[in-house]
């Protein structure tokens, strides 16, 4: 049986407490201001989400992404303002920004680290964040569940989004996987953006996502990363089974969604095949969103990346995980047959 969505964090996954109520009276005194920064709030430059499931090759992507110069992405510093993101983007500008530099009196030395991560977190003011207490600002949540923002909510996150964008005249690359089961109505959202698809061969992913767990909360039986439709299915499974449906659940969730992407707009991504040849699925992403890519922005980035896709645990052998993964995807296929014909 899978313990509660995130009730015990291990000692190096706790939030900060002292920070958590800093960033609070911070956000809320910049947040009521009455006079927010100007900026044009259409679609003038193209956002780049990122799905697919934990562990799935996506903080990989971002810090690529980040990394190779033509895009912008929300920054770890950036995140801490995130109900005020266009005065935390000036601030960005003012402190790191080439163009408003003077006698490097801002001179910040990158991580030694560029292309590794905790659980999904970087390190460094300029590494990408995931961002979520952004999406949550404007994503409703039932039963513990993200859903698509709908009315005035989906607006305001529409003119937020694209202010933030379009200030910082670039691509603007960032984490979707909070709207993994809703892809296609982020797509209605913002037409002019591009969808990658994540995908690892499920048996390391299976793998990877355990040991997240037991990184994140001391063991394996504790619910990791979003809910989603198939929880209540799911949560009284062992931890084997349960992560093996949860990454089909999701892969099969992005795929629907995916069906309703235009393919001009859309990239599926191996973490395998991205890990061999980085630079081309960079490129290919550029090729799609050429009009908004400066050639001369691009920086030197590794040939290659060494996978994780080494079997470790010790708890489960390898042919076990293949197992559950086999039989995860058919219950979640037939799962999911089942809750389409009682709402049809």
């Amino acid at each position: 049986m899978q313990k509660p969505v995130e009730t015990t964090r291990s000692q190096e996954t706790k939030r900060n407490p002292d920070l958590e109520a800093l960033l609070t009276e911070l956000n809320d005194a910049l947040g009521s201001c009455s006079r927010q920064p100007s900026v044009d709030s259409s679609e003038s430059v193209p956002k780049i989400f990122v799905f697919g499931p934990m562990r799935s090759g996506t903080t990989l992507m971002m810090q690529c992404l980040s990394q190779a110069g033509p895009f912008a992405y929300p920054t770890n510093l950036l995140s801490r303002f995130y109900k005020a993101p266009l005065v935390g983007t000036l601030i960005q500008q003012m402190l790191f920004d080439p163009r408003f530099q003077f006698r490097d009196e801002m001179a910040l030395e990158l991580p030694e680290h560029l292309f590794s991560s905790y659980n999904g977190k970087t390190s460094g003011p300029l590494s990408p964040n995931e961002f979520w207490y952004f999406w949550k600002r404007f994503i409703p949540f039932v039963d513990g569940r993200p859903e698509a923002p709908t009315g005035k909510q989906a607006k305001a996150f529409q003119a937020e989004l694209n202010g933030i964008s379009n200030k910082l005249t670039k691509p603007f690359a960032l984490k979707a996987m909070i709207l993994n089961e809703h892809a296609d109505a982020l797509y209605s959202l913002f037409p002019g953006s591009l969808f990658i698809r994540m995908v690892r061969d499920p048996v390391f992913n299976i793998q990877s996502a355990l040991e997240a767990r037991q990184r994140q909360f001391g063991d394996m039986e504790t619910w990791y990363s979003f809910k989603i439709k198939a929880f209540d299915e799911l949560k009284e499974l062992d931890p084997l089974h349960a992560v093996a449906g949860q990454v089909h659940a999701i892969n099969q969730a992005i795929e629907l969604g995916f069906a309703n992407i235009p393919d001009t707009h859309q990239l599926t991504v191996s973490y395998e095949a991205f890990c061999d040849t980085p630079g081309t699925y960079l490129k290919g992403i550029a090729e799609k969103i050429q009009e908004h890519v400066d050639p001369d922005h691009w920086r030197e980035l590794p040939e290659k990346f060494k996978t994780t896709n080494q079997w470790r645990l010790s708890r489960y052998t390898e042919q076990a995980a293949r197992d559950a993964s086999e039989k995860m995807e058919r219950f979640i296929r037939n799962a999911s047959s089942t809750r389409g014909s009682e709402s049809a």
